[in-house]
């Protein structure tokens, strides 16, 4: 009979987060959480606007998201989402 191997630590992260529930979580974890994610939020909210970004953002636009569309992993690396010839 063969042995199931070890899970990885991943799938043991993914166990453990599935299994929890929000009573569990400290208070002030949840607070810090509910902070740490508005922080992201604004930072995300004032960097869009910076102009570095803006090649980003146009590049963006190109691609002609659709959402439920998959596009290949390549499809980004050349002007108008043409794969380059190797």
């Amino acid at each position: 009979m063969t042995e199931k191997p070890e899970k990885t630590l991943s799938a043991r992260l993914a166990d453990w987060t599935t299994a929890l529930e929000c009573e569990q979580v400290p208070p002030r974890a949840v607070e810090m959480a509910k902070l740490l994610i508005l922080d992201q939020l604004g930072l995300q909210l004032r960097g869009a606007g910076l102009p570095h970004l803006q090649p980003v953002r146009e590049l963006v636009g190109r691609m002609k998201a659709v959402p439920g569309r998959r596009r290949p992993p390549t499809s980004w690396a050349s002007p108008g989402g043409r794969r380059s010839k190797p």
